[in-house]
């Protein structure tokens, strides 16, 4: 086993106590560190297989990296809308600085598949950007209590709420969100 391939499996191994999160810590350093050489095959096997069962720390890896290449695919994955994949991805493009990827959660946001709109929201909530606040009360009209419970947290916790939306939202059909505007002080 090479370097890369022993740093790999510790970098994706997702059980262990103390011993082995510090293993999985020095992983990914490495990996970190040696960008040209681990950077390739994560990208190439995520991309193969977008819904492998590591496919979630293959996603956070490739955000740490922070290259522009990685919004295309980590999109690709957002879109498909898959529950254990589409939320890592949009928290994935949350935490990268370039614009391409704001804008691609932004566009998620109108997508018919309710885990994209969901991963979008609390990928723009992860970027903490005001800015994310007028797509975002576009997605507050959603038709699912879980899509608008999402899209509201990150609205009330981006402090984007005014008086207006939040008396709509204290008639809201569903009670969990209706809560939820009580815990966010006007």
């Amino acid at each position: 086993m090479t370097e890369l391939e022993l740093n790999l499996a510790r970098a994706l191994n997702p059980i262990g106590g103390d011993a082995d999160l510090r293993e999985r810590q020095r992983g990914i350093d490495y990996l970190l560190a040696n960008p040209a050489e681990a950077y390739p095959p994560l990208f190439r096997d995520l991309d193969h297989n977008p819904e492998a069962l590591d496919a979630p720390a293959v996603i956070d890896l490739l955000s740490r990296f922070g290259r522009p290449e990685s919004i295309p695919l980590l999109q690709k994955i957002l879109a498909l809308g898959n529950e254990y994949s589409a939320r890592p991805a949009g928290l994935a493009l949350g935490r990268m600085p370039q614009k391409e990827a704001a804008l691609a959660l932004t566009d998620a946001l109108s997508s018919p598949n309710s885990e994209t709109v969901i991963a979008a929201a609390r990928g723009l909530l992860a970027r903490g950007e005001h800015s994310a606040c007028a797509p975002l009360r576009k997605a507050m009209r959603h038709p699912l209590d879980t899509v608008r419970y999402h899209v509201v947290d990150a609205l009330a916790k981006l402090n984007c709420l005014d008086a207006a939306d939040r008396k709509d939202l204290e008639k809201d059909p569903a009670p969990e969100i209706r809560k939820l505007i009580g815990k966010f002080p006007a």
